[in-house]
């Protein structure tokens, strides 16, 4: 049996069992509104004006930080209406804030086939550093130590479980390398980041017999998101 042909697969299937575990540890999914949940842009707000985040659905509640229009944002799925106002939950750097649902025009993130996967995106983490960017062609990955390398796009492996995670596998045969891509729909906390990011990622890299796995925080880019009109 070949075991590089089925690693893949044996870590995808391990990997949906851990994310929904971990899942189910983050949040209430009874209190997640899946019609809700996604991306938001920033709109109507008079020039110069900001739109707060606060700590809880309430216009009074403490401000956690400031958004401007243009600006996008991932809503959690949980809401509040208040006095007639919709409030919805937003990741926020590290933690989850609240804002005036009046200000959010839904987006839609173009995606890889039927994943949850961005066309376009890119990750990042610590220990060890690293970079990845990636489209619907190929991706391309660096390390603080040097060049991981570049492969194409080959296919789309569905894992078994739910939530499932998005994973796309890349080659690049003429270097003898493997790199597949893991995306769960969790908000990110592994890194002290100054910007919300929307996916948790795992990337596997398979070249001489060596399989090392890089972790790290998620975003589309910006051309895979599109406003709902």
């Amino acid at each position: 049996m070949d075991l590089n042909k089925i690693a893949p697969f044996a870590i995808a299937l391990m990997l949906s069992t851990l994310f929904m575990l971990t899942g189910a540890q983050a949040q209430n999914p009874g209190e997640i509104d899946w019609r809700i949940r996604g991306y938001y842009g920033i709109t109507g707000l008079k020039s110069g004006d900001t739109l707060n985040v606060r700590d809880k659905s309430s216009a009074r509640a403490a401000v956690l930080g400031e958004l401007a229009a243009g600006d996008v944002v991932f809503a959690t799925g949980q809401w509040h209406r208040r006095k007639g106002q919709a409030w919805y939950q937003i990741n926020h750097f590290e933690g989850l804030g609240w804002v005036n649902a009046a200000f959010l025009q839904k987006q839609r993130v173009r995606t890889i086939g039927k994943t949850r996967a961005p066309v376009a995106g890119s990750c990042g983490g610590w220990e060890p550093g690293w970079d990845v960017k990636w489209d619907q062609n190929g991706l391309n990955a660096t390390a603080m130590s040097g060049p991981i390398g570049s492969a194409k796009f080959t296919r789309v492996i569905t894992p078994l479980g739910a939530p499932s995670p998005s994973v796309i596998e890349f080659t690049n045969p003429a270097a003898s390398l493997r790199m597949t891509l893991v995306l769960q729909d969790q908000q990110c906390t592994a890194l002290p980041v100054e910007r919300d990011s929307y996916q948790t990622g795992l990337l596997l890299v398979e070249k001489g017999g060596t399989l090392t796995a890089y972790s790290g925080c998620c975003n589309p880019a910006p051309g895979a998101i599109t406003p709902v009109n």
